[in-house]
């Protein structure tokens, strides 16, 4: 990987803080502020239960391990690199312009909005790369361990979602728990001060730290903005579910991997 130069972040940074602002200089109903985002926010936060998603995981990154970081940086970039084509699928898949257009705010940043460089994926492996996790390691991994993450059966729910409102529930549930993730990738990474240093500086927890908030503001906009009826909230609850088994289950299969090649 290339990695971006210093002008190029800085200019990456104040792109995505002009985003954030403009979107909510345009956003007449559903801001962040908006006293409907923050109810409903809270209410999706609380139904995800996300401290029994991190639970198992919590308990052996919370021990400073390079393994860990090989581990977790490995099976993240995987995700990292999926999430767009899953929210490609979603984009593709709703019956109307208007709901695709703020679908693709998230995807146009996870791919760098006007700049190849800033891809997400991208960016992640250039931060683990940088603190030692090689290519021969992961793609040991990967060969050992790549089935047990459930990507299939995120790329599954996502093509048989049978409404508009379960694909908006998905994608809230691919967010909600975002930031929560950032920081437990962000835990296993930095396995020494070293790492800490050159980690926390990367463009992608800096981008990270700023837009997760936002995201789920617009992921939450968009179940105020087009679920309306019950009808339409039960089907966005039972997608956001699904998402949040998905992470479950990814977050466990996290666990026993590291455990089993603690013992190799």
């Amino acid at each position: 990987m290339i990695a971006i130069t210093e002008t190029e972040h800085l200019n990456m940074i104040q792109n995505i803080e002009m985003i954030v602002r403009s979107d909510r200089v345009f956003e007449n109903c559903y801001d962040k502020d908006s006293s409907e985002v923050i109810k409903w926010t809270e209410y999706f936060t609380k139904r995800a239960n996300i401290p029994e998603i991190f639970g198992e995981v919590g308990k052996r990154i919370s021990t400073k391990k390079f393994l860990h970081t090989e581990i977790v940086g490995t099976f993240w970039h995987h995700f990292s690199a999926l999430a767009p084509q899953v929210m490609s699928i979603a984009s593709a898949r709703v019956d109307n312009n208007f709901m695709r257009h703020y679908i693709v705010q998230i995807l146009f940043e996870e791919l760098g909005t006007r700049n190849h460089k800033l891809i997400h994926p991208d960016l992640f492996l250039d931060a683990i790369e940088s603190i030692g996790v090689t290519t021969k390691r992961r793609n040991e991994l990967v060969s050992k361990h790549l089935s047990k993450l459930g990507f299939n059966e995120l790329s599954r729910i996502m093509n048989e979602a049978k409404s508009n409102s379960e694909i908006l529930g998905i994608l809230l549930g691919l967010e909600i728990d975002a930031n929560e993730n950032i920081q437990a990738i962000f835990q296993a990474l930095t396995f020494n001060e070293e790492a800490t240093q050159k980690i926390k500086n990367t463009p992608f927890f800096k981008i990270h730290r700023i837009a997760e908030d936002e995201h789920i503001r617009l992921d939450v906009a968009n179940f105020l903005r087009f679920c309306g009826s019950d009808d339409e909230r039960e089907k966005f609850s039972q997608g956001f579910d699904k998402s949040v088994i998905f992470w479950k289950k990814y977050w466990d299969a996290m666990a026993s991997i590291i455990d089993s090649e603690a013992i190799v």
